[in-house]
Order: C-alpha cells, then structure tokens, then sequence
C-alpha cells in the first residue's frame, strides 16, 4: 500500500493488462463525473476539459480503458431499466446481481450496483446491444486544426444510441487524441480553432458532447489561456511504496536499489516503464499470478444487421 492509502492492482480488460495506482483511479473518478453531468437534461455549462500528462504517462490507455467501462455502464442501464429484467432463469439458485455479474462477467465497480434478478439471455442480450452503443467517442486532432476542420472522424457517431438520442445510450464524450497539434496553432488563432473543434460533434449528432482534449501540460496551459478549462492530471507515480509494488507486478521482486534505478529509467511513467519491461524480454502478465489479476471478458463482436 502506498502512502496514500491506494495499493495498486492489476485487471485485464478486454485482453489488455492495466495496472490501476492513485493516479490513474483519481483520473478516472474525474471522466465518471464528467460522463454523469454531460448526460443530464438540460445538460449545465461545462468547460473544456484537458486530459493532460507528460509523454508515456497513459493518457490514451487511460481514455481508451475508460470508453470499454463505460459501454459496459450502458449494459447495466439496459439490465436494470428493460422490459424483462424482473426474472431470473432459476430463482433456486439464490445468487445476488452483483455475485452472478462477477462469477460470469468478471468484476466491474461501475456496472454491478443494482440488487435485481435477470435472466442469463436477458444479460447476453444487453451485452450484444453494448457492443453498439458508444457512451465516448475517440478521434484524432488534424495536423492543421485551424485549417481543416479540427479532428478526423469516426463512425460511432452513427450509432443507434446517437440515432435514437437516448440519454445514456448516445455519445457524451468526445475523446481527442494527438491535441498537442494545437500548440503548433498561433496564438491569435487558437481560440478560433478551439471553438470550431467544439462545434465539430454538434454537427454530427443532434445534442450536446463534452469534449476531452488528451495532451502535455503545455496543452492545457494554453487551452486554459483560451477559454474556461478543467484540467485532469496524470503526474509520475511519486509513491515509493506504491511504485515498488508496480515493479514487483512487472519485474517480480527486486531488491530497493534496483527499484530506485527503475523509478529514475521510468520517471515514474507507467508507459515508460512497461517498454522497460518489454524491451527485457517480459510480457503481459508480467510477474503477476492469475489470482492477482481481475479479469473482464471482452464484449461480443456487434451484429452487423443492428447497425
């Protein structure tokens, strides 16, 4: 356990090892709240929000881990609010939701809440209908944003969820990565791109989007020159206690002057030191044991005649 309290653990989501510290917890808690406020109606005013962190801090596994957690949130609104959620194939069994999620799916804080019975082909339904919902959206932020239009598109923005406009369902954060881009625009003309960018999603759906800009420090430093911004910061992991545990997970035990070597090599950069770890030979999942990992089985692909 850090000093903070937080002791990292590991999950694998989707087939991708992620290793969660205080960090990336804290960075997570803030884009929860920001999905929550950008899904209410009326939606309030909100400001522009910068996922912000130095070069291999885990900024974009961070939005991408978050996109998957949130499509499967949209599961358990379908679970919970569907016609046929009340019965259970087999009352006997006498399993809670949340002890029968995690046995077949896997553990996820954000999606097992309720206390309700469901049907197993009630759940595998919701999950195929998940597959085709896109709570975020990623794209990618032109080379030229003040020239051509600010970000390059993406599908999503057809999905049924934004067709039907369903509150939960449809998209309500626009994740744009490479946004560094915008520190190549000159000053007199970067609040004109920033708005044409937050333009961009409302001339693809018919509602509001909150967008996240995913950049350095220097990005949200001048974003916030332009325009009202809330920041979303992933330092280095400072916590020797905590970082010594992220070695054990990747390097296995070693001793505290190779830990220290790690932390200067890594700058305490998570992305940093897993290439550490790679370039040495390892792979996921490292030195971690089965048991130590919580593991969530990727969606269903989606079905190509309910797009």
């Amino acid at each position: 356990m850090g000093r903070d309290g937080f002791t990292p653990r590991a999950d694998m989501v989707d087939g991708e090892l992620f290793v969660e510290t205080s960090v990336t917890a804290r960075a997570t808690a803030a884009l929860w709240a920001l999905l929550r406020v950008s899904r209410q109606e009326p939606r309030p005013w909100l400001p522009l929000t910068v996922l912000c962190g130095e070069h291999g801090t885990g900024k974009s596994a961070i939005a991408r881990r978050f996109g998957h957690a949130a499509r499967r949130e949209v599961a358990c609104d379908l679970l919970t609010n569907g016609p046929a959620n009340r019965v259970w194939a087999d009352p006997a069994r006498g399993s809670s939701w949340e002890q029968a999620m995690v046995r077949h799916y896997g553990a996820c804080p954000e999606m097992c809440q309720p206390a309700t019975w469901v049907s197993g082909s009630v759940v595998d339904r919701a999950l195929r209908e998940t597959s085709v919902t896109h709570p975020t959206v990623a794209v990618t932020m032109v080379p030229r944003p003040d020239k051509h239009g600010g970000t390059m598109g993406s599908p999503a923005w057809h999905s049924p969820g934004n067709i039907a406009g369903h509150p939960t369902r449809r998209t309500s954060v626009c994740f744009v990565d490479d946004a560094d881009r915008l520190l190549g625009v000159t000053s007199s003309r970067r609040r004109d791109a920033l708005e044409q960018l937050l333009d961009y999603p409302a001339r693809m759906v018919a509602h509001a989007v909150s967008t996240v800009l995913i950049g350095s420090p220097e990005l949200a430093e001048v974003v916030a020159a332009c325009m009202s911004t809330q920041v979303i910061r992933l330092d280095p992991l400072e916590d020797d206690a905590a970082f010594a545990t992220v070695v054990g997970m990747l390097f296995g035990t070693r001793d505290p002057a190779e830990v220290a070597d790690l932390h200067r090599a890594s700058g305490g950069r998570m992305g940093a030191l897993t290439h550490i770890a790679r370039m040495r030979g390892l792979e996921p999942p490292y030195a971690l044991r089965p048991e130590e990992i919580v593991t969530l089985p990727a969606l269903p692909a989606p079905d190509a005649t309910s797009r």
